[in-house]
């Protein structure tokens, strides 16, 4: 019976993978609770408060939760209730949307950004000085994520006979066209001096044409202001700190603001990934490995180049070797940037050199705790080989691989093609899980670009993408054809130069995508044509 064993492993994660701290626990039990009770927007609140206690793949269950949810709603059903008529929904929806406008007025904070002071005018004789400075306000990526869900759920089930709605928008008591704050400060210098306070003031709502954002005006008046602070806010030699912000004049309404200057600046000048697209973007970064069973196959081919040759027997140890090409999701993940000429999270990660794969792969080891693969010079921490990835410079010293170390390597030469041939459960194909090459490789005949790994057959291992998509590099140093005789755990030559890739990409011939073609580039070289999947000689 053919034996295939999927292993599925986080990126991130090595020990205790599925323990989850009691916070979370703790917003997984609110949630449930609220689900019960029919507070669907309390329950989406705290599965994503869930997910940002645990911001990793640890959080699948409140991701799960989180967009099942969402979906039924955005939908135009009121939670998960059975809408069994017109009726039913109407109320289901006013109930929903009596709990959203009392959420989103009781809980969902604010955040500042105010700019600097500006003289607007001075009163010689009272030696009074206007000063104006605008306040840009904004909610955070949860609020509005479930605005979004709501309104989007409103829209979809709203008709033209819900007495008392006029729109297919529903009533947002926060209008920003209705809001009035009040605003005290204190200004500091560049150092972070305070230099004096600004009392409570009111001003409404603004709109900036050029900025295209919600802005508040706001002018204080500052008596006997002295003259060195004067000549430093001249200069704009300051910053405006909020110190409190009320809704109303007699305090009875405050505002729910976040007024940390960090929570201000990340707000205003981040990425705005919310938790959800940072929960599904780490689950997309894991991989899964096939175990390709030992065993021992003719390498090479008489029907191509002469670098093919001699056809010779060829065994090799068990090994893993993941399902699917290195994503861009998973690059990433790692190494926090997006190499590629193609966009798409689930494509292939390309133009990545040689030298940044086993710089990628003992960086990875070393973040899961495992045996790192590759020394250089004798150091396996990658930050010390004075080599920057994806800057296309090269990598100097002594390259060296423990074949049999835990950690992420590339798969040799013998070991690729003994997979690509679908190790010991092999057909005898010519391509990778096929004689026909459109069901299992994108190649210049049906692609322009790459693809989403995994979007062709498998192998009959399990595997994909071994023919076509991109090129895959591998361990070994190119020789222009192979030693005569039995091998066993070949790693190629000893000395040389260009490093081996195999398997086509989109743009190959269809020739070149057969299982036993040979590649070479230059270690340093980046093509849009070129990437790689990892192996694993132990997963323990």
């Amino acid at each position: 019976m053919k034996k295939v064993l999927l292993i599925v492993l986080s990126i991130f994660m090595a020990q205790g993978l599925f323990a989850q701290s009691a916070a979370y626990q703790k917003k997984m039990s609110e949630a449930k609770s609220f689900e019960a009770q029919h507070k669907w927007v309390n329950a989406l609140s705290s599965y994503y408060d869930a997910m940002e206690i645990e911001p990793t793949e640890k959080a699948e269950g409140a991701l799960d939760a989180y967009n099942s949810l969402a979906r039924a709603i955005k939908g135009g059903k009121p939670g998960y209730t059975e809408c069994l008529d017109e009726f039913d929904v109407y109320d289901g929806w006013m109930e929903l949307v009596a709990e959203y406008e009392e959420f989103w007025d009781s809980h969902c904070p604010v955040y500042f950004r105010a700019g600097k002071l500006v003289k607007t005018g001075i009163d010689m004789s009272s030696k009074t000085a206007s000063y104006t400075a605008s306040v840009i306000d904004g909610y955070s990526n949860k609020y509005l994520e479930l605005k979004d869900i709501v309104f989007s759920g409103w829209k979809k089930a709203y008709t033209k006979y819900w007495t008392g709605y006029r729109s297919d928008e529903p009533t947002l008591k926060d209008d920003p066209d209705t809001r009035v704050y009040y605003v005290s400060a204190k200004v500091l210098n560049s150092d972070g001096k305070l230099l004096f306070n600004l009392p409570e003031v009111d001003r409404k709502w603004g709109f900036d044409e050029i900025s295209d954002e919600s802005r508040y005006m706001f002018t204080w008046n500052v008596k006997n202001i002295s003259r060195e602070n004067m000549r430093l806010i001249d200069a704009g030699n300051n910053k405006i700190v909020i110190n409190t912000v009320n809704r109303s004049s007699d305090r009875s309404r405050k505002v729910p603001v976040n007024l940390s200057e960090t929570e201000i600046i990340a707000s205003d000048s981040l990425p705005k990934q919310n938790a959800v697209k940072r929960i599904e973007s780490k689950l997309m970064a894991k991989m899964q490995f096939v175990e390709v069973a030992g065993g021992s196959f003719k390498m090479g081919s008489t029907t191509g180049d002469d670098d093919e040759v001699p056809i010779h027997k060829v065994t090799v140890d068990t090994f893993y070797m993941a399902k699917t090409e290195v994503t861009q999701a998973q690059w990433y993940a790692v190494m926090g940037n997006y190499p590629s000429y193609y966009d798409g999270e689930q494509r292939p990660v390309e133009q990545v050199s040689w030298y940044d794969i086993i710089y990628f792969c003992n960086k990875l080891s070393l973040s899961e705790g495992l045996t790192p693969v590759y020394t250089v010079d004798g150091r396996t921490n990658p930050t010390s080989w004075g080599y920057t990835p994806c800057r296309g410079n090269s990598l100097d010293g002594e390259i060296k691989m423990n074949i049999k170390a835990n950690g992420y390597r590339l798969p040799t030469e013998a070991e690729w093609e003994f997979a690509a041939l679908g190790g010991n459960y092999s057909k005898g194909y010519k391509y990778s899980g096929s004689n026909s090459l459109d069901d299992v490789a994108w190649y210049d005949d049906n692609s322009y670009s790459t693809h989403d790994v995994g979007t062709k057959a498998a192998n009959e291992l399990g595997i994909y993408d071994l023919s076509g998509n991109v090129w895959e590099w591998v361990w070994d140093i190119y020789e222009d054809e192979y030693k005569a005789g039995d091998a066993y755990n070949p790693v190629g030559a000893e000395s040389g130069y260009y490093r081996v890739l195999r398997g086509g990409g989109h743009s190959s011939y269809y020739s070149n995508c057969r299982s036993a073609v040979r590649g070479r580039n230059d270690p340093d070289s980046r093509y849009d044509y070129n990437g790689f999947r990892v192996a694993r000689s132990s997963l323990y």
